[in-house]
Order: C-alpha cells, then structure tokens, then sequence
C-alpha cells in the first residue's frame, strides 16, 4: 500500500494561506499597537473602516468587471486575426 505524503501547507492550500494568515495578523498586531498608542485616533480609524470596506469591494466588482470585458474584446481581436492570416494564406495559395 502506497502512502502519499503531504506537506501541512499543500493541505491547506499553498502559499496563499500562509499569505493570508500573516496579513490577518499584522493588521490585528497593528490595531493593537494603534490601541495602545494612541486609542482615540483608533477609534476614529475603526469608525472609518466600513467605508473603506465597502469602496474596496467596489473598486474590485468594477474591475472584475473591466477585466472580463477586456478578455473578450481579446477573443474576439484573435477570433479576427485567425480569419484574415486564413485569407491572406488562401490569397496567396491561389496567386501562386
């Protein structure tokens, strides 16, 4: 019986994870730091967050959005491209 062996990060996904926990950390360390050096201002910040939650969200639809559209108008471009290279070689094959 074969055993395969697994690394703890390809179970849990990769590189990604790890990426993940560290950003999640530091931002909980900083707001901890934040807390302690200086609360009010904190406060402020955490007032603000949800607003900033909320255009990132936004800012990252859209752009999805653009995204998909732009590789469309590439398929189609190629889609294009492929049928004038057939011409031309069609063209050519009858000129000769």
């Amino acid at each position: 019986m074969d055993f395969v062996l697994l690394s703890f990060p390809s179970i849990l996904g990769g590189a990604q994870v790890g990426k993940f926990l560290q950003l999640m950390f530091t931002f909980i360390g900083g707001f901890a730091v934040a807390f302690v050096k200086g609360w009010l201002l904190t406060l402020v910040m955490l007032a603000t967050m949800p607003l900033i939650v909320f255009s990132g969200a936004t800012m990252a639809a859209v752009m999805s959005k653009l995204s998909s559209q732009g590789q469309l108008a590439y398929a189609e471009a190629g889609t294009t491209v492929e049928q004038v290279i057939s011409a031309i070689r069609t063209v050519s094959e009858d000129g000769t």
